[in-house]
């Protein structure tokens, strides 16, 4: 898998987040591949566990996880609260919300890529972003070269408990295969996610 070695060894090396943001192309990753920066923007907030607090206080999170909204909410409240019916994900905001708590996410249960996303949110250094894609390139780059592994991922199309340990061993290397200069940039996972993301996506459905 020669572009996930390229890849992770520019990662390994990279500095800056310009050089990071370089990665695609240094690899040649088709532009099909790579995140939308219009669809997933980089996200310029945080959310910590007293601001769920004060939610769950005023009524607005129950103790499930559900949100509830009143006809007296504001315009945009209302309007993204219909937006994630519309789409079935409102039964998400929990897993969400466990991470961003820090309630430890269950072997046996769902979510995980919610779970993550609610720690990514929380703002702390090495929590990243994770989805199918950053998970297929890391587990292939780890994987040594094993034919079968490769193959495996290749195929996988979701994140289940089986994979918590592989989760893991993705933020400890956050932390210690990447340069102390890249990790000291703030949101510096986003752009790394960003490149994984790229190399999961296009050796999904590439042999390179």
């Amino acid at each position: 898998m020669s572009i996930v070695i390229r890849a992770f060894e520019q990662l390994c090396s990279a500095r800056t987040i310009q050089e990071v943001q370089a990665i695609p192309d240094l690899v040649e990753i088709p532009a099909q591949y790579r995140m939308d920066d219009k669809v997933y923007p980089a996200i310029p907030f945080t959310l910590s566990g007293e601001e769920i607090q004060h939610l769950k206080q005023h009524n607005v999170i129950g103790d499930d996880g559900s949100i509830r909204i009143s006809a007296t909410a504001d315009p945009l409240t209302r309007l993204l609260y219909a937006v994630l019916w519309k789409n079935g994900d409102l039964r998400k905001i929990r897993h969400i919300i466990d991470g961003i708590i820090g309630h430890q996410q269950q072997p046996g249960g769902n979510g995980l890529v919610f779970h993550q996303f609610g720690r990514f949110l929380t703002g702390e250094p090495n929590e990243p972003i994770i989805d199918q894609h950053v998970l297929r390139a890391f587990a292939i780059y780890q994987s040594g070269g094993d034919p079968v592994l490769e193959e495996n991922w290749r195929k996988k199309n979701t994140i289940g408990k089986n994979d918590i340990q592989l989760i893991h061993d993705y933020k400890t290397w956050l932390q210690i295969g990447l340069t102390a200069q890249l990790r000291a940039v703030d949101g510096y996972t986003y752009h790394v996610d960003k490149v994984l993301f790229a190399v999961g996506k296009c050796i999904k459905n590439q042999n390179g």
